[in-house]
């Protein structure tokens, strides 16, 4: 679980604009009907903001499993409210892992398979 914190730590300023940027381009290149359903009535630059506490919040958690688990649920809970389909929840994990694996953690660790699976089973909760 510690890859996952450090594979995420570090992005704030200009690497947070990139990572968002490149995970939402991935996105919405790879589905582009979301900009005009999913996404009809967002904000981007909020939803871009609501992305990076997310994010923060998880690899926060990551010691304490357990504990982040009641935020995932509720997390997954609200985005069922937005329309989010359980077909679509792919799709969004495949575009983080590809905006993940651009960067390397704040150590300079490389985004390696073990990295790639700490992040899928904390997707996966």
């Amino acid at each position: 679980w510690k890859a996952v914190e450090s594979n995420a730590s570090g992005v704030t300023g200009d690497a947070f604009k990139e990572f968002t940027n490149t995970f939402y381009g991935k996105l919405f290149s790879d589905n582009p009907t979301f900009p005009e359903t999913l996404f009809k009535d967002v904000k981007m630059p909020d939803q871009k903001e609501r992305l990076y506490k997310s994010l923060q919040a998880i690899t926060g958690a990551v010691n304490d499993i357990p504990a982040a688990v009641p935020y995932l649920k509720d997390m997954g809970d609200r985005h069922r409210d937005y329309g989010v389909t359980d077909d679509q929840y792919p799709l969004v994990g495949a575009a983080l892992l590809h905006a993940l694996s651009k960067r390397s953690g704040e150590n300079g660790e490389a985004f390696t398979p073990e990295v790639k699976e700490s992040w899928v089973k904390v997707y996966d909760l």
